[in-house]
């Protein structure tokens, strides 16, 4: 239904006069002055077959008589309104398909059709032919309006995502087909909207029951609508004694049957009963079930809400209803539910509505329901079906099984379905041995082979029913992702596959199986799970790791008790040898940690580096040593004669022949005959 508010609702329905203009497109405007009286007649269709069938696309047709003139409106298009003051309604854009005087001469009586007239007829199998395959839905009819130079309304359908193929080699194929059928698989109708757009119609169901607390209590219409409807209807809005009505309503539908042709098992959706049959529909030949189970489900989810009742009905005319809108009516007994199926809106200021909705209780026949297959049951059906479309080979069994009073069919079917898009190999099985659906699809963009087990038994390959694989030899590219691999012998790349290893230069093995010629400390009881070339590098499985050359950055971690080439380590110290009663050989530690006498008292803070008891750092920076040499002097402990008396102490002296010493005490000369010590207070005495 086209919005309007309330105000021009009442404004239309009461108005003792109204307005018919005609707007051609080269400047012709023709209003009530020019129009024969109430001489307007627009006819719209949405399904007028005896049961209620989706996909029909259908034009409006509108007539009138206007004052005769010499000019002919023939081929011309015009936008046509009617309107109350300011109030204007557009009722469509048509051209105008005849132009005939009436037998008077006074008018020429104008028939027009809307956009879809004159492009259903088109002949689009070039347009077809020439389409890339696969392609979308979306992309399919955004394509198809494209070429036919109609504008759709802006709209999601609920199969636009699926894969459409190339069924037909087409030779003859219009625009009324392609439309019918794509707006069958998606439970429309196809109309002209009222300003030329393109109109995929569905109507309203109970699946958009809105929420209110009960029936008595909820918002005005205007705020809040609080059912399905579309408009409501009373006795007082349509005339006395002009409302049909059957005494049954039409049943929701309880299955949805897509199939090729009427002998086809066909894929099925929902539970036997009322079934709905889309048959022959060229744009789902050949398509997976995967594909028709989409179709079908989201046919069965819309057209299950679908009930109501066969009705014929005259009002005052409302040129804002739709085909397709949904109208609740009092009736004398009871209220019934209306869709406007067909439509006839007539004269111009007395605007008549007239609206016809055929239907049928239930659909003509209950296809593949119990009923129909204990009719129909067969031995075996043989069937070639040839056409332009495609070719199939169907064979099919059918048998009855009894088990303990109760009775239940087996249905045995395999076919071969070939179009211009795939070739298909099918099997399938159903009843008491459960379901089977096992196929092989060719088609241009890849091979599918599905089913229930697949089994390939070749001479040097082999796929088993468990899916274990075997074969002789195989290149694989990508990853290999398994939970084990076991191998006897062989290769892999390049490496050898050798008991528990592999090994080419660079070996990888479980523990003490790698006791190859790649090094003697690799074998016996070794644990070597790691090496390269001939055991110069090595990690066994406690992590022990030997290298002959290491370059290494960053921090290096060594646990308490390790070793570091012939140097030990503690919690504090690196060192060589062992700490006692004196500092090992070689050793370096944190400051107080290793506080040993060195020849003298050790200082409070503790030797840092050192030698053993002979050299030591203490880590304020002061060292110590014995022994030593600084340039030409040594120093050490000395003991020697001078000035006739024995010196001994630690010193520092010359390695000359005639040593000098420089004791704590004094200097001394020692030449061998003469020898001299004065002390340091006599040598500074004398130099004062």
């Amino acid at each position: 239904m086209i919005y309007v508010s309330r105000e021009f609702k009442e404004a239309f329905l009461s108005a003792a006069q109204k307005e018919l203009v005609l707007t051609f497109d080269e400047g012709t405007v023709i209003d009530n002055d020019d129009i024969a009286l109430e001489s307007m007649d627009l006819e719209q269709t949405l399904c007028d077959a005896e049961e209620l069938r989706f996909g029909k696309v259908s034009s409006a047709c509108f007539k009138t008589k206007i004052i005769a003139s010499t000019k002919s409106y023939k081929n011309l298009w015009f936008e046509a309104s009617i309107s109350v003051g300011e109030n204007v309604m557009k009722l469509g854009r048509f051209k105008v398909y005849s132009d005939n005087m009436t037998s008077d001469r006074a008018y020429r009586e104008i028939v027009a059709y809307d956009a879809l007239f004159w492009a259903v007829n088109t002949d689009v199998t070039e347009w077809y032919n020439e389409l890339v395959f696969p392609i979308t839905q979306k992309e399919f009819r955004d394509s198809l309006f494209a070429f036919l130079g109609i504008e759709q309304e802006d709209v999601v359908l609920p199969n636009d995502n699926i894969s459409l193929s190339r069924t037909v080699d087409a030779e003859n194929l219009t625009g009324l087909t392609v439309l019918q059928k794509l707006c069958e698989i998606n439970a429309t109708w196809g109309v002209c909207n009222n300003v030329g757009k393109f109109r995929y119609v569905r109507m309203r169901t109970h699946e958009h029951d809105a929420l209110y607390p009960s029936d008595d209590l909820y918002p005005s219409d205007d705020l809040f609508p609080n059912d399905i409807y579309d408009d409501s209807l009373s006795k007082a809005n349509y005339y006395q004694g002009t409302l049909k009505y059957e005494e049954y309503d039409t049943q929701p539908i309880s299955k949805v049957m897509i199939r090729e042709a009427a002998e086809d098992l066909g894929y099925s959706y929902g539970l036997d009963g009322n079934t709905y049959v889309i048959q022959g529909n060229f744009l789902l030949y050949g398509a997976t079930d995967e594909t028709l189970g989409i179709v079908a489900k989201n046919f069965y989810d819309y057209a299950r809400y679908i009930a109501y009742t066969p009705s014929e009905l005259s009002c005052k005319g409302a040129p804002w209803r739709e085909v397709g809108d949904l109208l609740c009516v009092v009736a004398d007994k009871r209220t019934i539910v209306m869709p406007i199926l067909n439509r006839k809106l007539s004269g111009i200021t007395a605007l008549k509505d007239s609206y016809i909705a055929k239907g049928t209780e239930t659909y003509g026949e209950v296809k593949n329901g119990t009923a129909e297959q204990l009719k129909q049951l067969k031995s075996r059906t043989n069937k070639l079906t040839r056409s332009l479309d495609e070719t199939r080979l169907e064979i099919s069994q059918e048998y009855e099984t009894k088990s303990d009073a109760s009775v239940s069919y087996d249905k045995l079917q395999s076919q071969i379905t070939q179009n211009a898009n795939n070739i298909e190999l099918r099997v399938m099985a159903s009843g008491l041995i459960g379901e089977i659906n096992n196929r092989i699809n060719i088609g241009t963009e890849a091979i599918t082979v599905s089913g229930n087990k697949l089994i390939v038994d070749a001479s040097n390959f082999k796929l088993d029913k468990d899916g274990k694989i075997t074969a002789t030899s195989g290149d694989f590219t990508g990853k290999i992702k398994t939970d084990d691999i076991t191998a006897t012998g062989g290769q892999i790349a390049n490496f050898i596959i050798n008991g528990g290893y592999l090994y080419n230069g660079i070996g990888i093995g479980t523990a003490k199986s790698c006791g190859i010629s790649c090094g003697t400390s690799l074998s016996g009881s070794d644990d070597w799970i790691f090496w390269a070339g001939n055991g110069a590098f090595r990690v066994d499985i406690n992590g022990h790791l030997v290298a002959n050359n290491a370059d290494i950055n960053g921090v290096l971690t060594a646990d308490v008790n390790s070793s570091l080439g012939g140097f030990k380590t503690d919690n504090n110290s690196l060192f060589k040898g062992s700490w006692g009663s004196a500092p090992p050989d070689v050793f370096m530690c944190t400051g107080s940690s290793n506080p040993y006498s060195l020849g003298g008292s050790p200082t409070t803070s503790g030797w840092c580096f050192g030698a053993g008891s002979n050299f030591g750092v203490t880590n304020t920076g002061a060292m110590y040593a014995r022994t030593g040499k600084i340039g030409d002097w040594n120093f050490g402990y000395k003991s020697v004669s001078l000035g006739g008396a024995v010196r001994s102490g630690y010193a520092l002296y010359s390695g000359t022949s005639t040593n000098v010493y420089l004791f704590p005490t004094g200097l001394g000369v020692y030449n061998g005959a003469d020898s001299y010590f004065v002390s340091w207070e006599k040598l500074i005495a004398a130099t004062a």
